[in-house]
């Protein structure tokens, strides 16, 4: 028995198939959309390695020690044994003040100690068998003790009119000429201890560790900083 369709079916299917279709072609078209559309997006590669935390900071070289040279008595300058801007060692004689009065006196004291020493020798002597009380003999003792304690304070005087290096260094300018007139005020040069030198900055607190790492660092290099001075 033969089955014949309809038109009403026929149609029905033809409306199913083309729906189909259509469906399928936009599923495409949607897939080729979203396989075109690009995405960006940022990467960061990770590596082994050491960081370093660095600082920027202003800094000012200053030498380690710093002294200005002066007198420590009034006198008129005899000598000055230095050249301005040259090296000099520590206990280096770089001035000399008159000190002809002091020798004077040293030379008289030395004559006075001489005649007590022989008076207490004498009257030690009258002492031990009894010619003289012991407080004669102490009294003879006591001016010799007392012109050895001048003597010492005129050897001092004298030592303060040499002017010495109390450290080695690069000295300055010469402030006084041979001949002029020196006092504890007047400044006769100043002398700088260049190696090593310091180097003063300011940085936050946080980072004192690596501010200890830069003085390492400028010790290091403090014998091609002094080629500057």
């Amino acid at each position: 028995m033969e089955r014949f369709l309809t038109p009403a079916v026929v149609f029905v299917l033809f409306a199913f198939i083309a729906t189909l279709n259509a469906c399928r072609s936009g599923s495409n078209q949607q897939g080729k959309k979203e396989e075109r559309k690009t995405v960006s997006a940022d990467a960061i590669v990770i590596i082994h390695g050491v960081i370093e935390n660095r600082i920027f900071a202003t800094g000012t070289l200053m030498a380690s020690e710093e002294v200005e040279l002066r007198s420590e008595v009034n006198g008129r300058v005899v000598s000055i044994n230095f050249q301005e801007g040259g090296l000099v060692r520590k206990g280096d004689l770089l001035a000399k003040i008159d000190d002809r009065e002091l020798q004077v006196q040293l030379n008289k004291l030395r004559l006075e100690e001489k005649l007590a020493a022989n008076d207490v020798a004498r009257k030690f002597k009258l002492l031990e068998i009894n010619a003289i009380s012991q407080e004669e003999y102490d009294i003879s003792l006591n001016q010799l003790e007392i012109i050895q304690a001048n003597m010492d304070l005129t050897r001092t005087q004298i030592s303060k009119t040499e002017i010495i290096a109390p450290f080695g260094g690069k000295i300055g300018l010469r402030k006084v000429s041979t001949g002029g007139y020196v006092t504890p005020a007047t400044l006769i040069a100043t002398l700088l201890q260049i190696d090593p030198l310091k180097l003063e900055f300011a940085i936050p607190e946080k980072y004192k560790m690596e501010a200890k790492t830069a003085e390492i660092e400028l010790l290091r290099l403090s014998g091609k900083l002094m080629e500057l001075y």
